[in-house]
C-alpha cells in the first residue's frame, strides 16, 4: 500500500501511514515538510517494551510527546469506545505502518502479548527475587512441611507473595505447585512409585493432574517424586 498522509494538530504536522512525521505548513504539500526525529523510550518491563515517540513543538515554551504508534492509529483507524488500547500485530513495536496496528482492550493486548511470546517471566524480568532453581525448591520444603512464614523470611519476601508463589498464583511456569487445599491423604509404597514413573514414561497420555487425584497427592510431592528428589516411603 503507498504512503498516504494526513494533518494533525489543527495542520501543523503531517502523520502517514508509514508512521513518519513530518511539519507542516500551509500551501505546501502534505508530507514535503521536516521530518521530526524520533526516540526510542521504554515502557514496561517485557522484552518489547519500547515505543517510539516524536516530540512536537505548538510555539514559544509549548511542546508536547507523542508516541508514534498512538498518532498513526488516531489518524488513519476507526475509533472504538470500547478499545482504547494500540496493539502490534507482529508484536514489533518499531513497526507503526497503519496496517500493523489495531485497536483492542488491555485484555486483548496482554493476551496477544503472552501468545507471540512477548512477555518475559520468571528469572528474566528485572525485578525477580529469585529463579525458576529457588522456586521449586521453596515448593519441595514447603511440601516437607516448612511454614510459608519462615520461608518468605529467609527469602526476603512479604508472607502474600510467598503464598502465591507457592500455590503456583505467581511462577506458573515451574512445575511443583501446591493447590490450595490439597492435602496428602495416603502413604506411597514403593510399587506406587514405580507405578507412577512408568505411566508418565509410557507416553499414554496421562498427566501429572490426574495421577495426583489418582494416588491422592499434591501436585509439589508429585513433581518431587517424578525429579527422584523425595523417598517414596514419606508421604
Amino acid at each position: 500500500m503507498a504512503e498516504t498522509w494526513k494533518l494533525i494538530f489543527e495542520g501543523r504536522y503531517a502523520v502517514s501511514s508509514y508512521g513518519r512525521v513530518v511539519q507542516h505548513k500551509e500551501g505546501q504539500p502534505v508530507g514535503t515538510g521536516k521530518e521530526m526525529r524520533q526516540s526510542l523510550v521504554t515502557q514496561g518491563n517485557s522484552r518489547q517494551a519500547w515505543r517510539y515517540r516524536v516530540q512536537l513543538r505548538f510555539g514559544v515554551n509549548m511542546h508536547g510527546t507523542y508516541f508514534v504508534h498512538r498518532l498513526v492509529a488516531d489518524a488513519f483507524l476507526e475509533h472504538d469506545p470500547l478499545r482504547r488500547v494500540v496493539n502490534h500485530k507482529d508484536g514489533n513495536p518499531g513497526n507503526n505502518h497503519v496496517e500493523n496496528l489495531e485497536w483492542v482492550t488491555h485484555k486483548e493486548n496482554a493476551q496477544h502479548a503472552s501468545i507471540m511470546g512477548l512477555l518475559d517471566r520468571g528469572s528474566s524480568r528485572f525485578n525477580a527475587k529469585v529463579n525458576e532453581d529457588t522456586v521449586l525448591a521453596i515448593r519441595m520444603r514447603y511440601a516437607q512441611g516448612e511454614r510459608v512464614g519462615a520461608l518468605a523470611k529467609e527469602f526476603k519476601m512479604a508472607l502474600h507473595p510467598m503464598q502465591a508463589l507457592i500455590r503456583g498464583e505467581t511462577w506458573a511456569h515451574v512445575s511443583g505447585a501446591v493447590e490450595r487445599g490439597i492435602t496428602h491423604k495416603r502413604k506411597l509404597t514403593d510399587q506406587d512409585v514405580a507405578e507412577i514413573r512408568e505411566k508418565l514414561r509410557s507416553g499414554s497420555g496421562v498427566t501429572q493432574s490426574a495421577l495426583c487425584r489418582e494416588y491422592q497427592v499434591s501436585p509439589a510431592l508429585m513433581c518431587m517424586i517424578l525429579s527422584g528428589k523425595r523417598r517414596p516411603e514419606q508421604p
